[in-house]
């Protein structure tokens, strides 16, 4: 699992989720664009629930590990959702000359 800390906000979600976030947060950057995610992230209560987080330029967001060592902190995780995002961030990517 991994923390994100973001505008404020503290959120828990799966690895993989958490990295193509921030991969596609830099590619948004680099560019001068922003978008909203759709994230899923787990709950205090230990459930999931999906989240909105929109992302810019200016984004300034931490994603560090996290693990509370119980059922709590089970991995977060949705193949679907990774893809999305990685195609976008390889999308932006390649429009600039990045990839």
């Amino acid at each position: 699992m991994r923390r994100i800390t973001y505008s404020g906000t503290v959120f828990l979600t799966g690895n993989r989720i958490a990295e193509a976030f921030v991969a596609y947060a830099r590619a948004l950057a680099r560019r001068g664009l922003a978008d909203t995610v759709s994230l899923p992230t787990r709950t205090s209560a230990g459930g999931t629930h999906v989240i909105d987080v929109l992302v810019g330029p200016a984004s300034q967001l931490v994603s560090e590990p996290w693990d509370d060592g119980d059922d709590f902190g089970r991995e977060i995780e949705d193949a679907k959702k990774v893809e999305q995002i990685e195609r976008l961030t390889v999308q932006l990517n390649e429009s600039d000359g990045s990839a």
